[in-house]
């Protein structure tokens, strides 16, 4: 629900409080993460991880962006280094964003 906020947000032009809707979003899967271990609750929150990424990114806060698409792989990739090919596709999605980031700050320098 909060993702979709921040996207008609976005969509609006209104990319500042986008952000934040999403950071927001980021903020209550950490919470549930540690009280509620599964995977559907890992993969929101790489995925909220990785939206927030965007919104950051459109508000040229980009090693921000950098920073919360990095922490979206990180967890994903310690799953998969567990065995777990479940969240496999949200590892890919994950890693295509980081390396978005990574180029927005390659340009910047």
């Amino acid at each position: 629900m909060l993702i979709q906020m921040a996207t008609k947000s976005s969509g609006e032009g209104r990319h500042d409080e986008a952000a934040i809707v999403a950071e927001d979003a980021v903020r209550i899967f950490r919470r549930l993460r540690e009280t509620v271990e599964n995977e559907e609750v890992i993969s929101d929150l790489a995925a909220s991880l990785v939206n927030f990424a965007a919104f950051l990114s459109n508000v040229n806060r980009l090693d921000e962006a950098h920073s919360a698409s990095g922490e979206a792989v990180q967890i994903l990739r310690s799953i998969s280094a567990a065995g777990d090919d479940k969240l496999l596709l949200d590892l890919a999605v994950a890693l295509t964003s980081h390396s978005y980031h990574l180029a927005g700050i390659a340009r910047l320098e």
